[in-house]
């Protein structure tokens, strides 16, 4: 239906509002086509598929851009831009773009759980929720790209060394504290107490010591 009205002789002026119509299907790229177009309206329904990156050419025209509570899924176009632009309580994922974060008056990308944030001023701009997730740093302490390869893998080659030597070090403790263990295991016990039979009209001497005392 939405596809259809684009590609029409209708005539739209300056704002669609096409919200909560039960529209299904994806985001038609051909709404890009729309340069005059100053609010566009389509939150509420059930649009799916990713955002198109068409609506770039819109950045220049477009002051409202409102695709929230559909499932629109994939990660934001890097540019795109709007003085208000209302994405949440889809299925969006990626890290957000700096310059969404920047150069938005209004930005609202809430329950979106796999969005991660730049930095922490952006996720208040955005409205980003609680949950939404860190960037990945996992990677950045040992980089394998080609990039890295070229000549700045020794970080990296460093954070591996330390693994090893840290690795080798536990394994010397744990075999010395068995060879200790073993050592006290074997180590001879104190001499055993040695009982003399008792001879008529003598004194019963307890040990080896008591005779020694004599």
């Amino acid at each position: 239906m939405l596809r259809s009205l684009v590609g029409s002789e209708m005539c739209i002026r300056d704002r669609l509002w096409m919200g909560q119509n039960s529209l299904s299907g994806t985001v038609p790229a051909e709404l890009s086509s729309l340069t005059v177009l100053e609010g566009l309206y389509l939150g509420q329904n059930s649009l799916s598929g990713t955002v198109p990156g068409q609506l770039l050419r819109l950045s220049s025209s477009l002051f409202s851009l409102d695709l929230s509570k559909n499932l629109l899924s994939g990660t934001i176009p890097a540019g795109l831009l709007a003085p208000e632009i209302s994405l949440e309580d889809n299925q969006l994922s990626g890290t957000v773009p700096q310059q969404l974060c920047s150069a938005t008056a209004e930005c609202d990308l809430e329950s979106n759980l796999g969005l991660a944030c730049p930095d922490s001023d952006c996720q208040q701009h955005c409205q980003l929720n609680s949950t939404c997730a860190a960037p990945a740093m996992l990677l950045d302490a040992v980089d394998f790209s080609a990039e890295s390869k070229e000549g700045g893998s020794d970080g990296g080659v460093n954070v591996l060394i330390v693994c090893l030597v840290v690795g080798a070090a536990v394994a010397v403790a744990a075999l010395l504290g068995l060879a200790v263990q073993r050592m006290r295991s074997s180590s001879p016990r104190p001499e055993e107490q040695v009982p003399f039979p008792k001879a008529p009209g003598m004194p019963m001497y307890e040990s080896v010591s008591s005779l020694e005392q004599l």
